[in-house]
């Protein structure tokens, strides 16, 4: 979707505001998907790394750093969250409470990273 929507805007030069954002979100969630060769994620990692680019956490992140906000949101996840990884691991899904769990987490992380912003 991302890549037709972004095909499209290529005609059009006004934008609204809607389809603007949804480019740049898309933008970072091509760019999150990037994973290095022999160096694939665990499936929680990819779980916390998906969330927080649906979730709007990478909205204000620039693109180029998003693969660098991920590596050190995922490495502070397991230093001081390390709770929060074995319960994504041990139940296998997202319920109310992990889904809270983990928007606090990110929030918090993102209140000391200002590099990011």
């Amino acid at each position: 979707q991302y890549r037709e929507l972004a095909a499209f805007s290529q005609f059009g030069s006004e934008l609204d505001d809607a389809t603007r954002a949804q480019l740049a979100r898309g933008a970072r969630m091509v760019e999150l998907l990037k994973q290095g060769q022999y160096v694939p994620l665990s499936i929680e990692d990819q779980v916390i790394s998906i969330f927080a680019g649906v979730n709007g956490f990478l909205d204000d992140v620039p693109v180029e750093k998003v693969l660098s906000f991920i590596h050190d949101l995922l490495r502070w996840i397991d230093d001081q969250q390390a709770p929060l990884k074995a319960k994504l691991s041990k139940e296998k899904q997202l319920d109310d409470a992990a889904t809270a769990e983990m928007k606090q987490a990110i929030t918090t992380f993102k209140s000391t990273q200002a590099q990011f912003v």
